[in-house]
């Protein structure tokens, strides 16, 4: 099962996470390591369709993400700063 798992299509993964509303999905440390990906455990939420980011590959309890230094972050929508691609408002949510 865990040859299964390392060789699992990341796009196939995207399509089931996207038919998935939020609350169907608990990110529960094991259910993510199977169906979002080992970096999909996030410490806050749930993990659905509004709360994956498919580039980055993460849980989040909001809809805008990003990458500051090994760490993803995350903020909500219009907390986010493009110019700085950081959030503003100090709403700042880092991953475990």
């Amino acid at each position: 099962m865990g040859k299964e798992l390392k060789v699992f299509n990341i796009k196939q993964s995207n399509i089931r996470i996207e038919k998935m509303t939020p609350n169907s999905l608990r990110c529960f440390a094991l259910l993510c390591l199977l169906v979002c990906g080992s970096e999909a455990w996030f410490a806050l939420g749930t993990c659905g369709d509004k709360h994956y980011q498919k580039e980055l590959q993460v849980c989040c309890g909001e809809t805008i993400h990003f990458v500051m230094g090994n760490s993803y972050s995350c903020c909500g929508e219009k907390n986010y700063d493009s110019t700085t691609h950081k959030c503003q408002n100090g709403k700042i949510v880092e991953r475990a």
